[in-house]
């Protein structure tokens, strides 16, 4: 079983077969109930990005990014019926982009560089210039780390576990 965990959610995989993403509240409450023992669990190590929690990663990625251009037009009071008929298909995702400016995982790294970067050219250049020197610097930075460290094509069972995922959100258990 693979198991992909992030802080509200729970993916899993067994073998071909794809289960579905649960909050991690839900979890616990069977947990608590007798429902699921906590020895079913399967948490991968946070120590580093194994090969396939990168994949797993880039699909969430993938899908995110395939179903962010979707929506994009559509209105606010679009209903849950018309968002679920949005979600991506297989074909879609693979052609999606997997880098994410919004990636928790890099986030900070992007605060880290962007912000440096603003001090060290503030002192040579006009505040305008340096802040789109420093945001587009930050942007390509994040980028090749992403790529480097966080993030690996994905298979189409990642690919389906995600849309899986999405699909669990937006019936809004």
């Amino acid at each position: 079983m693979d198991a992909y965990v992030e802080e509200d959610a729970v993916y899993f995989a067994t073998r071909d077969k794809i289960a579905f993403a649960k909050y991690s509240p839900l979890i616990k409450n069977r947990i608590e109930s007798g429902c699921l023992k906590a020895s079913q669990q399967v948490i991968p190590s946070k120590q580093k990005f194994t090969t396939s929690l990168k994949r797993y990663h880039a699909a969430e990625h993938k899908i995110y990014n395939c179903f962010m251009r979707k929506t994009a037009k559509c209105s606010a009071d679009i209903s849950k019926k018309d968002l679920q008929d949005l979600i991506p298909n297989i074909a879609e995702a693979k052609i999606s982009s997997s880098f994410s400016l919004f990636c928790g995982s890099t986030q900070a790294y992007f605060l880290i560089i962007s912000m440096s970067l603003l001090i060290v050219l503030n002192l040579f250049l006009n505040s305008i210039l340096s802040i789109c020197i420093s945001l587009s610097l930050g942007t390509l930075s994040i980028y090749f780390i992403q790529k480097k460290f966080f993030l690996e094509e994905p298979s189409e069972k990642e690919l389906k576990l995600a849309l899986r995922a999405l699909s669990e959100l937006l019936k809004g258990e």
